[in-house]
């Protein structure tokens, strides 16, 4: 997960990366989740105090803190230094069995239907926000080479589409989304399907984060929860 945001953060415009004790993050002149975020380990109670002032040089930003043995002190002192702390995102991974074909796919390498995708998968995951939010977000991810974006089509329609970055032997997936009209007739189980395959056809672990409501779905399907981050906000 670190890696994928920082490497999107990378290339906003203005970014500057931030390292602290316990602490790293990438600040840009775009309000865009990815590219205000920094990440959270073993932290002090001074670099956290630090790293909440930088809201009043870059304005809101979203850190995650990893689970480490230290996690909930850390909480503690975030709380203390002024953050406020957010939701929970489950850690799943499955390591799929290995197989020597992948399979088909349809990967975007046109920098159009790479935008267009990732304005799909936007409008699904931040339908609350405008048009000219998931516009800024396409624009990012449509030009880092890290995120390999796949489409699922049927016809002249968009179905569903995913995102997915690899890093070393771990293939993470990120922003998994069916179209409205088509969810709840199994495109979803499809699409997750074909990515276990992927990783398996590069023998890679499947990870990926989600909420509690679908932490039993994934169980069901093969993956195994091993930690949460927690997210927090200045």
């Amino acid at each position: 997960m670190t890696e994928t945001y920082f490497s999107i953060a990378q290339s906003a415009r203005g970014a500057t990366r931030y390292v602290d004790d316990g602490v790293m993050g990438w600040f840009s002149e775009l309000e865009h989740p990815a590219t205000n975020v920094a990440v959270i380990a073993r932290a002090t109670p001074q670099s956290l105090l630090d790293l909440r002032r930088q809201k009043d040089i870059h304005g809101p930003f979203t850190s995650y803190v990893l689970p480490t043995a230290d996690n909930g002190a850390v909480l503690e002192m975030a709380a203390r230094a002024g953050f406020t702390i957010g939701s929970r995102l489950n850690l799943m991974f499955l390591k799929p069995r290995p197989q020597k074909s992948s399979p088909d796919l349809e990967f975007m390498r046109d920098s159009s239907d790479r935008f267009d995708l990732v304005y799909f998968l936007a409008r699904q995951f931040f339908f609350e926000m405008d048009d000219e939010f998931s516009t800024m977000i396409a624009g990012l991810t449509t030009k880092t080479p890290r995120c390999e974006l796949i489409r699922f089509q049927r016809g002249a329609n968009v179905e569903a589409g995913a995102m997915v970055s690899q890093v070393r032997d771990t293939l993470g997936f990120y922003n998994i989304a069916v179209a409205p009209d088509r969810r709840h007739r199994g495109v979803g189980g499809t699409v997750l399907s074909n990515l276990i395959g992927l990783a398996g056809a590069r023998d890679c672990y499947a990870v990926l984060q989600c909420g509690d409501t679908l932490v039993e779905w994934y169980e069901r399907i093969g993956f195994r929860r091993y930690g949460s981050v927690t997210m927090i906000r200045a």
